[in-house]
């Protein structure tokens, strides 16, 4: 939006700006707030109901209509030790996600396991192991790092309901790592060809709603998670993960990688497209 900025503080275009406040929302010649649809008055609680909703660095965009976010602090404030840490295993019925993220910074590749219950119309999500490469590893050596992770858990390849890397394949970078490379190692370490993989490894970063802002909403998804009480969960053991929830202030530093493989594995539920068929009744098409 910088140009229709710039036209706002060139004079071009009036900006007729005015916070979310109670007061706003009166209007003139009446006595109390607007009501929505189902009868909720838009007042005070309200609007501190939609700020507790809303990812804190987009309250002055989204709720307040600023310019620019803000990032104080870490991203995930909605995240606590005691809510959403613990070594539970899921509950029956769960799905098993796996996120990959090949580290662009830091050239260590990072995988999580993810428990999925997506039965309900709010998932249950709980990360529950993480594998962390080194910088230097080839990328044989990240498959099998990958398969040693799931063989502890007592999982195969097949168990696996889906997989999800960032990029399907690089032309001119001999030193990155793909999702074409890593199914062509499983493959081979699997005896299996790699288009006969399954799960194949899916590409996040294609079709619709994966340009810009797909990191965002699926920042927003994990925060709506964490709001909901038991809705998500992260192992202990996941150390990496939790120091990113612990400490990611939005920059794109090593912290940011393990939830960003996180936001992969769980890819299809952020971008679930949702067929409303009547007032209380919506159909979730994936």
């Amino acid at each position: 939006l910088d140009w229709l900025r710039e036209a706002v503080e060139s004079g071009q275009i009036r900006d007729i700006h005015q916070a979310l406040t109670p007061e706003a929302l009166i209007p003139v010649g009446a006595a109390e707030p607007i009501q929505l649809d189902d009868g909720t008055v838009c007042d005070a609680a309200w609007i501190e109901k939609l700020v507790g909703e809303t990812m804190p660095h987009e309250v002055p965009v989204v709720i307040h209509g600023e310019w620019e976010m803000r990032v104080v602090g870490r991203v995930f404030t909605a995240f606590r030790d005691d809510m959403h840490v613990s070594a539970s295993p899921p509950l029956a019925g769960f799905k098993l996600h796996l996120g990959i993220d090949y580290g662009s910074k830091t050239g260590k590749q990072i995988a999580v396991l993810v428990a999925v219950d997506d039965r309900q119309e709010h998932p249950t999500i709980q990360v529950w192991d993480e594998r962390v490469g080194a910088g230097n590893t080839t990328i044989e050596q990240d498959a099998e790092g990958i398969l040693e992770m799931l063989q502890r858990n007592g999982v195969t390849w097949r168990m696996l309901d889906e997989a999800w890397g960032d990029r399907l394949y690089l032309r001119g970078h001999t030193d990155r790592k793909s999702n074409k490379d890593l199914m062509d190692a499983l493959g081979r370490l699997l005896k299996v060809a790699a288009p006969h993989l399954a799960p194949q490894v899916g590409t996040v970063k294609r079709g619709a709603g994966h340009g810009a802002g797909s990191l965002d909403a699926g920042l927003r998804f994990l925060h709506q998670s964490m709001l909901r009480p038991g809705h998500f969960r992260i192992h202990p053991r996941c150390v990496r993960v939790l120091e990113g929830l612990r400490r990611w202030d939005y920059r794109d530093d090593e912290f940011k990688d393990p939830l960003d493989a996180v936001r992969y594995a769980l890819d299809r539920l952020i971008f679930r497209v949702v067929r409303y068929t009547g007032p209380d009744r919506a159909v979730y098409l994936y």
